[in-house]
């Protein structure tokens, strides 16, 4: 859509054009499901397993839901097995739970030898380099046992020791401090289930990719080969395959995938573009100090027909979510295609990724979606995709002559007011560039020592990077 400012060279270009390349074959290498079958499309000709790969790729926590029976269990074993060899850590959600437990053991030697205190004798087991976390049926457990696999959700676990609390990384080690651990839970939802505790809504945030499997039902072919294959209702064990060490080395390639600069307005757009408010009352025209009055003081409002006030924006960690598994699918996709048409990830993938995380990540109206959408987010949150879509679509023009101005130094007050509403934020982004470009001189054309000089002022300039 924006006619990108690339700076580097066609040799540069070149290279990391093999680099993909060599990235996606390796990601096509990796296997696919043996005993969950469903070829149902979910978002660009991917599948559920597709889908899951590209979470799995891009380290991001999963949570599966959907009716009892469906095959959660057996994709969280297929994943365990294919992917990760079975090196993962087993977590069976009960009211009597101790996660700790599943980290640290006594050594029992030191406790008969009197060697030290009880403190002295603790010891961390293997588990803690697991690069996966299984937690099935998380909402068994009562939401204070929930709360145990925070730690879990966010990579980590406190270990406390002779030396007091300490906190230890969960996963593989890929050195500067970064760890590759991934936790896959899955939950029965709907009124029919006995013995269940709402998911608390911080454990949701943490959940970056929320899968709900019944809005993707197998084919009638899928079913058919189900059956055929069909030797025991249970979930079937399948010879596991240790492909850890690729899919880090794959996540070390993804998660360097540059985005274009429409990517970025994508993303705001989800942020701050579904942040506004137009009451004429709200002075700082912003949902987020009004949150727990909207939609309430929307009655009247212009903006109520269009959705604005059971639309909430998107949260910070569901914004990097977003933008990471939008690497992800793209590497799949073109795993699957064998074509590589772009470098980097453009607006489309950013909203085909926000298809998939927006639906629970908690910036819908319930009341709305029931009356409007069939109770269905997935299809509320699709729709709000096809708007925004429609929108970058239509003003393409006015985003491209703007971005133009900007990068030159030459943003008009003119051109930068035409932006309103939902768009109001974008002239700040404008502004930046404007303000760099008077200084240093047309972005498009820097040399090499001025352009360092102004990336060292002027930071996000390596969107034109």
């Amino acid at each position: 859509m924006i006619k990108e400012v690339l700076w580097g060279c066609v040799e540069l270009l070149e290279e990391k054009l093999k680099d993909y390349e060599s990235l996606t074959k390796k990601v096509k290498g990796l296997p696919d499901s043996r005993v969950y079958h469903n070829s149902s499309c979910v978002i660009n000709n991917l599948n559920v397993w597709d889908v899951l790969k590209a979470a799995i790729i891009s380290n991001l926590n999963i949570l599966l839901v959907g009716e009892r029976g469906e095959g959660k269990t057996q994709l969280e074993n297929d994943i365990k097995s294919l992917f990760f060899g079975d090196h993962a850590t087993y977590i069976r959600m009960r009211d009597n739970l101790r996660v700790k437990d599943l980290f640290e053991v006594y050594n029992l030697k030191k406790l008969f030898d009197k060697e030290g205190t009880v403190l002295d004798a603790k010891e961390k087991i293997g588990t803690i380099k697991n690069p996966l976390t299984i937690i099935d049926e998380i909402n068994r457990a009562h939401e204070k046992i929930q709360n145990q696999v925070f730690d879990i959700y966010d990579g980590y676990i406190i270990f406390e020791g002779s030396k007091g609390p300490e906190k230890i990384l969960l996963g593989v080690d890929m050195g500067d401090g970064l760890h590759y651990h991934s936790a896959i839970a899955s939950a029965n939802i709907g009124g029919n289930y006995a013995g269940v505790s709402p998911i608390d809504s911080a454990l949701l945030d943490r959940s970056h990719l929320i899968l709900d499997i019944d809005n993707f039902t197998p084919t009638v072919s899928d079913f058919a080969q189900i059956i055929l294959e069909v030797t025991t209702p249970r979930v079937i064990d399948t010879k596991p395959e240790d492909h850890t060490a690729e899919i880090v080395d794959i996540f070390s390639g993804v998660k360097d995938l540059k985005l274009t600069f429409d990517a970025l307005i994508a993303l705001l757009y989800l942020r701050k573009g579904l942040e506004y408010c137009s009451h004429p009352e709200n002075p700082v025209h912003s949902k987020s100090p009004i949150l727990d009055s909207i939609p309430d003081i929307c009655e009247g409002c212009n903006s109520l027909g269009e959705g604005c006030g059971f639309i909430y924006p998107l949260p910070v960690r569901s914004t990097k979510a977003v933008a990471l598994l939008a690497k992800g699918l793209k590497a799949v996709t073109d795993s699957k295609s064998g074509k590589v048409s772009k470098l980097r990830v453009d607006y489309h993938d950013i909203l085909s990724a926000f298809c998939l995380v927006g639906p629970y990540s908690e910036i819908l109206d319930k009341s709305w979606v029931d009356k409007e959408f069939l109770g269905n987010q997935q299809i509320a949150v699709t729709n709000i995709v096809n708007t925004i879509s429609s929108q970058m679509v239509n003003n393409s023009q006015i985003l491209n002559k703007s971005f133009k101005e900007a990068v030159a130094g030459e943003l008009s007050p003119a051109v930068a007011g035409m932006f309103e509403g939902r768009w109001a934020w974008y002239p700040e982004l404008l502004s930046y560039f404007n303000q760099a470009a008077k200084k240093y001189g047309n972005l498009t054309a820097l040399p090499e020592d001025v352009k360092r000089s102004a990336l060292e002022e002027y930071p996000l300039l390596r969107w034109l990077a």
